[in-house]
């Protein structure tokens, strides 16, 4: 999203809602969750918190279309690779609704995407959406890459518009909480 646009954005919701409600549309539920585990991964919490809210609106028993579960939305096999991985033993699908343990699952794996892509937030963000192997491609393709490091489109809309409202919404937090994350 060009600055200009977000600025344009920005000002609207704060004259239409109010700077002092923001926090209705962009809530800090989970927080001591949030940064116990964003911590661990050497994460930002208000990038999950944008996460969360872009990914369940912060509904604990979200399920997607594709059978993501929970907060963070995280498929069956993506959690038993992260489950496996940071040792949660006798591990179910259903344990993802679970607050404590979809939150950690998910900051697991987010953090595991941002140091595969160099911390390039929009390579990160498209495969937790789209996959790793989508990233890969795209990444190898001038079409989608001008440099095989960032993403500058993808070919799903889906995705393109997920980065953006990721993006956006890690921005609204930024503006809104930027250092009093204690609330």
């Amino acid at each position: 999203m060009k600055i200009r646009n977000f600025v344009l954005l920005v000002v609207v919701i704060f004259v239409v809602v109010g700077y002092n409600n923001l926090n209705l549309l962009f809530p800090m539920k989970h927080y001591d969750t949030v940064s116990k585990y964003a911590t661990e991964q050497q994460l930002d919490p208000l990038l999950v918190m944008s996460i969360i809210k872009t990914e369940s609106g912060f509904k604990d028993d979200a399920v997607s279309k594709k059978s993501a579960k929970g907060l963070m939305q995280i498929t069956g096999d993506t959690a038993k690779w992260c489950a496996e991985k940071i040792g949660i033993s006798e591990f179910d699908t259903d344990m993802l609704f679970d607050t404590d343990t979809n939150i950690k699952i998910g900051t697991f794996y987010l953090g595991y995407l941002l140091k595969r892509y160099d911390n390039e937030l929009s390579c990160a963000v498209a495969a937790y959406n789209a996959g790793m192997g989508n990233v890969d491609k795209w990444l190898k393709d001038e079409t989608y890459s001008k440099d095989g490091k960032t993403i500058d489109t993808t070919p799903f809309g889906e995705t393109t518009a997920y980065i953006n409202k990721i993006k956006f919404n890690y921005k609204m937090y930024n503006l809104i909480y930027g250092g009093k994350t204690n609330e």
